[in-house]
């Protein structure tokens, strides 16, 4: 799966890799454990206040649209 600008997240055996594919050495890897940790907080809005205008998971709006992409 690929997201945003070269942005790729992928499974590699036990792992879940985060790259950018401009630059696979920089490659980030975690476990499914922390991959986990990581997507509950994320979906329970413990990254909220990083995005901007305090977009939260609970707006109406399309994640897209919260940028201001204008694609939904």
């Amino acid at each position: 799966m690929s997201i945003g600008a070269h942005l790729q997240v992928f499974r590699d055996g036990d792992m879940i890799v985060v790259q950018d594919d401009r630059n696979p050495a920089g490659a980030l890897r975690y476990t499914f454990r922390e991959w986990l940790a990581f997507t509950y907080g994320a979906k329970a809005g413990d990254f909220d206040h990083l995005l901007p205008g305090g977009v939260s998971g609970s707006d109406s709006g399309s994640f897209p649209d919260a940028l201001g992409s204008g694609r939904s």
